[in-house]
């Protein structure tokens, strides 16, 4: 670019801000970028005026010398997705205007926390000791997976019977129930066959995930505060934020974007309207049902799942950065290979892919020992991904707890059945016992609803593998204890180590 042309441009801009002055060299080679790939945009005095009325109502850089530092980030080439070419002379403020604005609408860094990208928000704020309150709580009165307070861990059984989950029939049957197909009641033990356990940590990071605080939807409230929709005008409101949004693909196979800027968490389904098939005009008719029903072999390879939503992943921008690797939930397999009438057994139409979460290096699971993290769904009838599910921001607190160091008390509550719930069906004569191994330490995700706020935190655990599960056992794999002291002493002295009474609740996918 020339020199005048440059000089002319940044004139206009120190101008409009003198502040600006402090951000020349970065200015420069943003203008420079621009300039280089000159599009076909064409500029005139009403794209100018109108470009500079938008740019005001967003009143970028103009709150403070602080203002202008947080903004700093968004000079950033490497985010620029628009090209346009800065003209000289009297369509200079268009560059000035088109500039800052472009500016204002690139990503800031809190949608950078889903992309991947570098930005300087720390990952992990650490806090004081014990800033997160007592955890013992979550062992009290514990919370499920859907954040609502679950009954009390008082209730003193010593025992838990857990009925054996049947196989399913096929979509449509409609038939008597047979013998075979009612499940077996069994009261279940545990005893640790594992290695002696060393608990040498005296202390260990607690982890809660930051949400809710702006950080997301920051950009996106800049951005209609002061717009217009329709009938209303939302500059007459003050302090908006944004709760939740609603993206439709309106396309064959189009998928819904639901953002949650509370929670900051994003879902992604399936537009319905645009995912129907010939298939919905099969009616009562159960031979056209059957004749889309999928067999066995239909079922791809792991391998080739996996390569299908790592692409949809890449093409939508979804890093995995923060993710390990991924695997196919086969859990519906189990029931398959139990079942006695394979031929009509339903085979799902949908399968399931985890990215377990890593934290400071760390694979996170649920209480039950399963993989947490980004679950991605693909439809297989219509070979292509159908949801994102727990796709969230990567920002948390941290608060140093103590942990329990008596190895005793802690093979004590696995022995009880650990953090893992069970439902109690009353006494059976049919007692099998179930063998721990030694356990890895974890994070396990639990949640708590308080101050009318649904927190999610990451407590550091044992889980302990049950290594003789009998063929017709469909209970959790894993027995997991919190390492957290008062949890531990808070189950303990509920004499049940779980919240319906010990053992294990079979928990189908």
């Amino acid at each position: 670019m020339q020199k005048a042309k440059l000089d002319l441009i940044l004139e206009e801009l120190y101008a409009w801000d003198s502040r600006l002055k402090i951000k020349e060299t970065e200015l420069i080679a943003l203008i420079e970028t621009m300039a280089e790939a000159k599009p076909d945009t064409k500029f005139d005095e009403a794209f100018a005026e109108s470009l500079k009325k938008d740019l005001l109502s967003h009143k970028i850089l103009l709150e403070s010398d602080d203002g202008l530092q947080d903004n700093n980030l968004l000079f950033n080439l490497k985010s620029m997705n628009k090209k346009i070419y800065i003209m000289a002379g009297s369509l200079a403020v268009v560059g000035i205007a088109a500039l800052v604005l472009m500016i204002n609408l690139t990503p800031k860094k809190s949608f950078s926390l889903l992309t991947g990208n570098k930005v300087k928000t720390e990952q992990f704020v650490k806090t004081n000791p014990g800033s997160f309150g007592s955890l013992a709580l979550l062992s009290a009165n514990k919370i499920s997976e859907s954040g609502n307070a679950s009954v009390s861990a008082k209730t003193s059984l010593t025992s838990a019977s857990i009925p054996q989950v049947a196989p399913s029939i096929g979509m449509g049957d409609s038939r008597t129930m047979s013998s075979k197909m009612i499940a077996p009641m069994h009261s279940y033990t545990y005893v640790y066959k594992g290695d002696p356990l060393e608990l040498s940590d005296a202390t260990s990071t607690v982890y809660r995930r930051i949400k809710g605080d702006g950080n997301l939807s920051n950009n996106l409230d800049s951005l209609i505060s002061s717009k217009a929709f329709g009938p209303i005008n939302l500059g007459a409101f003050s302090n908006l934020k944004t709760g939740s949004i609603s993206l439709v693909e309106d396309k064959k196979l189009g998928l819904n974007i639901n953002i949650d800027f509370n929670e900051e968490n994003i879902y992604i389904g399936q537009n319905w309207l645009q995912w129907k098939s010939e298939r919905d005009n099969c009616g009562d008719n159960q031979a056209c049902w059957d004749s889309y029903r999928l067999k066995i072999s239909d079922i791809p390879e792991d391998a080739s799942v996996i390569a299908m939503t790592n692409d949809f992943l890449s093409s939508k921008g979804i890093s995995l950065e923060h993710y390990g690797e991924a695997k196919v939930d086969n859990s519906w397999r189990l029931n398959y290979e139990a079942s006695d009438d394979k031929a009509n057994y339903y085979i799902p139409e949908e399968i399931s892919v985890v990215y377990p979460l890593v934290v400071d290096g760390q694979t996170v699971y649920d209480q039950n020992g399963n993989l947490d993290g980004l679950r991605v769904t693909v439809n297989l009838l219509q070979h292509a991904v159908s949801g994102v599910n727990n796709l969230t921001t990567y920002r948390y607190e941290t608060s140093d707890y103590n942990l329990e160091t008596d190895s005793a008390k802690v093979v004590a509550l696995a022995e009880k059945g650990g953090y893992g719930s069970g439902i109690y069906y009353g006494i059976s004569q049919d007692k099998i016992t179930l063998e721990l191994g030694t356990p890895t330490k974890t994070l396990i995700h639990l949640w708590r609803y308080t101050n009318n706020t649904n927190e999610e935190l990451l407590i550091p655990a044992l889980m302990f593998p049950v290594n003789n599960a009998p063929a017709d056992y469909y209970g959790s794999k894993f027995v997991t204890v919190p390492l957290v002291q008062e949890m531990i002493t808070e189950l303990n002295n509920n004499n049940s180590g779980a919240n319906y009474g010990g053992g294990i609740m079979p928990m189908m996918k």
